[in-house]
């Protein structure tokens, strides 16, 4: 009788413990902060620097990253994220305070001399893809050489020693009072059922890029073309939301969106971006469906 009461006890906790184990792990919150560091576990008193925390969390439904306020060094690489949530569960990108988390990718570009051509010339170690010349955007120029320089645009020479010289043409013949070289995207959105919520994203080549797959694409099965565009096949790029935030200062594309489905771009305010030829404020390229702009505000853009 007892062996047979200690054998049922075992199959209701071997049942209890397979439910349990099914059961999602508990949402996590995770601190990010200009001050982190590679050594931090991701709580309010260490957090993680922002190059680290995607790289030390693998964000799971419903955590929360949580960017402390200050000012974010973003010149070097971008946050990158790709993460699935649920739709129920999704998983939160998001400013502190709304707006105090500053993503800024700007470079500090020094050391400018003028020549008698009104030519202003500086060494770098790295060329940047563009360069904010007092808050204007300047672009390489087309052409190759001095001679080729027109009004806001620039001219990159590498030399043996490692590095380059930097050839610009200012606006309007102005001094280059602040300079920053630019390269890159500040926040790409991937993954699927995520939520970028209240930064500023300011200098870069483009602020926020929300990133998909093709989404029209076949694979040859059993001599027929199988469309694989379905969600079963391809979530990633979906159902992400991105607002909230204030995007300015970028010599390309203020936001962006391709290849991606189910998103939803809401709330942000877009400022002195796409500065340079062919750019917008926010594009929509390609592949982009069933995306959803509400409340959105972009001026001093050179397109819609």
């Amino acid at each position: 009788m007892r062996r047979s009461v200690t054998a049922r006890a075992m199959v209701r906790f071997a049942a209890v413990f397979a439910l349990l184990a099914a059961l999602p792990a508990s949402a996590g919150t995770y601190y990010v902060s200009p001050q982190g560091s590679q050594v931090g576990d991701g709580t309010r008193e260490k957090p993680f620097a922002a190059s680290d925390v995607l790289m030390a969390v693998k964000p799971q439904p419903g955590d929360e990253i949580v960017f402390l306020d200050g000012v974010y060094d973003m010149s070097k690489a971008g946050l990158t994220i790709s993460s699935t949530g649920t739709e129920k569960a999704p998983v939160v990108y998001r400013a502190q305070n709304r707006h105090g988390a500053v993503l800024d990718g700007g470079a500090p570009v020094t050391g400018w001399r003028r020549g008698e051509d009104g030519v202003w010339e500086c060494r770098v170690a790295r060329a940047p893809w563009g360069l904010l010349v007092n808050g204007e955007g300047v672009v390489a120029a087309r052409g190759q050489g001095q001679a080729a320089l027109e009004e806001g645009t620039f001219s990159t020479e590498a030399i043996k020693e490692g590095g380059a010289i930097l050839r610009m043409r200012t606006w309007a013949d102005q001094e280059p009072k602040e300079v920053f070289g630019v390269g890159g995207t500040l926040i790409a959105v991937g993954g699927a059922y995520n939520i970028v919520d209240g930064f500023v994203v300011r200098r870069g080549a483009t602020g926020i890029h929300v990133a998909g797959r093709p989404v029209h694409t076949h694979r040859l099965e059993a001599g027929l073309y199988r469309d694989l565009c379905g969600l079963a096949n391809n979530l990633f790029g979906s159902f992400n939301i991105v607002r909230n935030c204030i995007v300015r200062d970028m010599v390309g594309q203020g936001m962006t969106s391709n290849e991606s489905r189910f998103n939803l771009i809401e709330d942000n305010v877009i400022y002195n971006a796409g500065l340079s030829q062919g750019s917008h404020g926010i594009y929509i390229s390609q592949g982009a469906e069933n995306l959803t702009l509400r409340r959105n505000v972009w001026w001093r853009t050179s397109g819609g």
